[in-house]
């Protein structure tokens, strides 16, 4: 989606793909890290829910495949470095 808007403004604006720091590129990057940070508080709900036996068989399933994919999602934007600290691509 962000590659789409990016490849948008450029259609527009070829100049937005220069050398300069791009605003909407260090926005995904701030997104990007707040999905990071994020996924810990989901990974803490998942291991409480299943320690103290909260709520039902399937809420605890359900915490769990919800913690699973934001692991996967950190997991990508690391990899691929979505979750940059530089401007280097």
């Amino acid at each position: 989606m962000a590659t789409a808007v990016l490849l948008g403004f450029a259609a527009v604006d070829p100049t937005v793909l220069g050398d300069g720091p791009d605003p909407l590129l260090l926005a995904l990057y701030a997104l990007a890290w707040f999905g990071v940070c994020g996924a810990a508080p989901t990974i803490w709900v998942a291991v409480v829910f299943w320690r103290t036996g909260a709520g039902s068989r399937w809420s605890r399933i359900h915490h769990t495949m919800i913690a699973a994919s934001s692991v996967m999602l950190v997991w990508f934007f690391i990899t691929f470095h979505i979750a940059g600290t530089t401007l280097d691509y």
